[in-house]
């Protein structure tokens, strides 16, 4: 699998764990992603996030969020 590949499963499987964690919809969470430029995020910090455990990479996401203001 090409690096970009493992980065794009990394994103998807995100927004899977954050779409459960939240009890929301995919399309809501893909939505809010891109608002927010979450999906970028992680995407271009994959080398370090994909490394961590599923609780930090959604507490991670949950600041990013707040940082920017997002309504959750």
């Amino acid at each position: 699998m090409s690096e970009e590949a493992k980065k794009v499963a990394f994103v998807a499987f995100c927004v899977e764990a954050y779409k459960t964690a939240k009890h929301i919809g995919g399309e809501e969470v893909s939505t809010l992603f891109a608002k927010y430029g979450v999906d970028s995020y992680l995407y271009e910090e994959y080398e370090i996030l994909h490394t961590m455990g599923i609780d930090m990479v959604l507490d991670y996401i949950n600041r990013f969020l707040e940082v920017r203001g997002a309504k959750i």
